[in-house]
């Protein structure tokens, strides 16, 4: 799945999960803790992803999307800040429960050999809760398990809404904020996560499934299993290139050998690997702070 922000979140969140695109709009540098981040940030970013068409794909293809963006870093509810839209319910040193969000790109079949004459992959949208253990977190560094168990929505022409499963996709996510690049104006924020993920029956159904209706001699029919899908690999940086415009880069690497639909006649590679790049520019920032936490 080619996750966005947060999409959604998401990103990411995407599973691209701690994606390149949930940094959009965070700052961490050496000389500013939460405390100097304003409390409502309203921007414009963009992205620029060349990933597989959904996991264990043998295509790829190039997708971009202008996304506007808020960022609201309350006590109790945060929108933007490292994820989608969050309620959070529970924050302390070590624990935080919250709900999260992410996103994943359309496909379309006819652009897909081997899924030529089927249905299109719709944009997904993912929504759940999630809870965060902290093993390290402070401003310049953090290290932590997530554990997100989201639905799943596909949303169609006409904005048409449909329930595709769940997924649970627990990872070990890390940041490491304030390094010194030697020719970028700011530090670099650097990020990585990894992890499985699982899906529901339906959600495998929706990448995996050949109705007997699209079968063909070398497409027989399908019908899939939910469990193990995948795991995923996400490396990205990100830096501000003007107190107001940041840039973003990462990349994501997912191996699907063993996974429950292995054998689908859609499952093409247990490799796939993408790419992403983008940018968020903050055009209006509050006078009022985010309070420490």
């Amino acid at each position: 799945m080619k996750k966005l922000l947060a999409l959604l979140a998401l990103l990411p969140a995407t599973t691209f999960a701690t994606s390149p695109e949930q940094e959009i709009g965070t700052t961490y540098t050496k000389s500013s803790a939460m405390a100097d981040r304003p409390l409502w940030e309203v921007g414009v970013g963009a992205i620029g992803a060349y990933s597989a068409d959904y996991p264990g794909a043998d295509h790829s293809h190039f997708n971009g999307l202008p996304i506007p963006y808020v960022i609201y870093r309350g006590d109790f509810l945060r929108i933007g800040d490292g994820g989608g839209v969050r309620g959070v319910f529970i924050d302390d040193n070590r624990w935080e429960f919250d709900v999260s969000a992410d996103a994943s790109f359309d496909a379309e079949s006819d652009d897909n050999d081997t899924r030529r004459g089927m249905d299109d992959l719709d944009f997904l949208a993912e929504v759940g809760p999630q809870l965060k253990y902290k093993i390290i977190s402070s401003p310049l560094q953090s290290l932590e398990v997530r554990l997100p168990v989201r639905a799943v929505f596909s949303i169609g022409d006409g904005l048409e809404i449909q329930g595709q499963g769940y997924t649970f996709a627990p990872r070990l996510a890390a940041r490491q904020s304030g390094l010194d690049s030697g020719f970028l104006p700011k530090p670099v924020t650097v990020f990585a996560s990894v992890g499985p993920t699982f899906g529901s029956e339906d959600l495998q159904g929706y990448f995996y499934d050949v109705a007997p209706k699209f079968a063909n001699t070398n497409r027989p029919a399908y019908r899939a299993d939910g469990g193990y899908l995948g795991s995923e690999l996400t490396l990205g940086a990100s830096s501000e290139l003007t107190p107001r415009l940041r840039a973003f880069v990462g990349g994501n690497l997912g191996y699907y050998g063993g996974a429950a639909n292995a054998d689908s006649p859609l499952h093409k590679r247990d490799l796939n690997a993408g790419v992403a790049v983008g940018f968020a520019w903050s055009f209006y920032q509050s006078d009022e702070k985010a309070a420490p936490r």
